[in-house]
């Protein structure tokens, strides 16, 4: 479940993510580098992980998150360069 907590698009938008095995609030931030250039901020905090296995692969491999964002944003910006 998706609940924002701020809307202030085009700048920043903050959410607040509720799933079976974890929660997390993610901040979203776009700052212009030039006319046709802007540079897309995340910044995501897990804040609860529901269940044994999903709470052991936080601690073993805690960098597997944020592979997992970073893999997300690359979509993201092959998809916008597109668009454009």
């Amino acid at each position: 479940m998706e609940t924002i907590i701020l809307n202030d698009l085009p700048k920043e938008k903050t959410a607040l993510y509720e799933h079976i095995h974890m929660t997390n609030t993610q901040t979203t931030r776009f700052k212009e580098i030039s006319f046709n250039k802007t540079q897309l901020i995340s910044e995501v905090e897990y804040t609860k992980f529901n269940g044994f296995l999903i709470k052991m692969i936080a601690k073993l491999f805690p960098n597997k998150f944020k592979q997992q964002s970073q893999k997300w944003l690359i979509q993201f910006k092959t998809f916008a360069e597109r668009a454009s």
